[in-house]
């Protein structure tokens, strides 16, 4: 009896050495495909199919093993060490999709003047990979290539003179060329009574510029126009007030433009035009006539607010401190058909300023957002739910650190919206994260 069994016994351990083996290969096999992951960026579905064989497989080996007596407590660790790597791909960002980003390779960008003495224009490029970016300007000074890592973006100071005047058209207009999608944002830094003020923008891709705007503005607001092309037949149309829009500037200063006046100019490639308001510039329309129709409405602050309307509209915030109107910050509001699966910015990099961010995504997709590679569970600000007819929609807002940072949603086919804001004492800024715009053809 003893002797058999031994046999037995020399058989399991035969069997328990081939499955360890066995189990090895598997571990070498899920770690190779973690570093294509890594490496390669893999689809995300064609992995999940073969880590589902990999269980299989080694639900039925330390089923065998059970069965002939080993440790349930090593079956435990496989299955763990299999879960973890399945959590940890979760949180990688699936494969960067062009059509499903704000991103762009191609950007023309201008540095308006605002009322306070210029200080610093700024340039904020975020990069998918590392690449090179090359500025072309016909004013001296800007010519120039950057090297941009994915992993910080960089910040690009500029000289002073970039600033546009407001006089007469110039040669201000920048154009930035990327070897692969990048998003960038002006900053004009200005200077006020020893403190610095600026409104950042989120420049548009080349392609998805077009020929005809409506513009929005503030008391005191600048309007600015840059020219893509040589010959650049320009109509800017008042649309708002019927009472006379007092504009301000060398080139028009003293005049008065009422409902239906037309100002018409013709810029060439990279230059420059920009209009001061010393009052509202409501219903701007550039290129051509628009019956346009605007309407201001009060609103309390985190609060969410749906916004529905019967024909296109354009939804602009701007942010009231304390009880005024006082060097408020403008931002336009994203619609649903703008939200995108990825975006990549900076915040801002003067003054101190406290940032936060609102994302707007469908309730049940919430739970795939990623932050900077992390779950937003517990370091939430606020979460509110949005009611809509069919769907309910979650605002989660964050209060996030100065730098680069990244969203993404880990299914590339989940698109939301974002909007960065930052307050400090007496100052604000806004803007949309990205938007998802249709590529034009030029």
């Amino acid at each position: 009896m003893n002797v058999t069994l031994h046999k037995q016994h020399r058989r399991l351990v035969g069997r328990m050495i081939k499955l360890d083996k066995k189990f090895e290969e598997i571990q070498t096999l899920v770690s190779t495909m973690a570093s294509d992951i890594e490496n390669n960026k893999l689809l995300m579905t064609p992995l999940y199919n073969k880590i589902d064989s990999i269980e299989e497989k080694l639900e039925m080996l330390m089923a065998c093993r059970d069965g002939n007596g080993t440790d349930s407590l090593q079956r435990y660790a496989a299955g763990t060490k299999i879960g973890d790597f399945i959590e940890k791909q979760q949180t990688s960002k699936p494969k960067y999709r062009t059509c499903n980003s704000h991103m762009g390779k191609e950007y023309i960008i201008m540095f308006p003047r605002a009322f306070w003495n210029p200080k610093l224009p700024q340039v904020l490029i975020s990069s998918v990979d590392d690449t090179t970016v090359t500025f072309e300007s016909p004013h001296p000074g800007i010519n120039r290539t950057v090297n941009v890592t994915a992993d910080r973006g960089i910040v690009v100071n500029l000289p002073k003179s970039i600033f546009q005047q407001g006089s007469t058209t110039e040669n201000k207009g920048i154009l930035l060329r990327s070897t692969c999608d990048i998003s960038v944002m002006g900053f004009p830094i200005s200077d006020m009574e020893g403190n610095d003020k600026g409104d950042i923008y989120n420049a548009i891709p080349v392609k998805n510029l077009g020929k005809s705007y409506l513009y929005i503005g503030y008391d005191h607001s600048v309007m600015s126009v840059v020219a893509l092309y040589d010959n650049t037949h320009l109509n800017i149309t008042i649309t708002g007030w019927n009472s006379p829009v007092p504009l301000s500037g060398t080139r028009v200063k003293k005049e008065r433009y009422q409902t239906g006046d037309v100002i018409q100019l013709t810029l060439q490639r990279l230059s420059t035009f920009q209009l001061f308001g010393d009052s509202y510039l409501l219903n701007i329309r550039v290129d051509r006539s628009y019956q346009g129709y605007r309407r201001q409405q009060k609103m309390k602050a985190r609060v969410p607010y749906l916004v529905s309307t019967s024909v296109p509209s354009a939804v602009i915030q701007m942010t009231y401190i304390w009880t005024s109107l006082v060097f408020p910050s403008q931002t336009l509001i994203p619609s649903l058909s703008h939200f995108s699966n990825f975006y990549k910015f900076i915040t801002p990099t003067r003054p101190v300023f406290c940032h936060h961010v609102a994302i707007i995504i469908l309730e049940k997709f919430s739970d795939g957002l990623r932050f900077d590679g992390v779950a937003i569970r517990d370091w939430t600000l606020d979460i509110h739910v949005l009611p809509d007819e069919r769907v309910d929609y979650n605002v989660i807002m964050l209060k996030i650190g100065p730098g680069q940072h990244e969203v993404f949603h880990i299914d590339s086919n989940v698109t939301f919206g974002i909007i960065i804001q930052g307050m400090s004492s007496n100052l604000t800024y806004g803007f949309p994260a990205g938007l998802r715009l249709s590529d034009v053809c030029h």
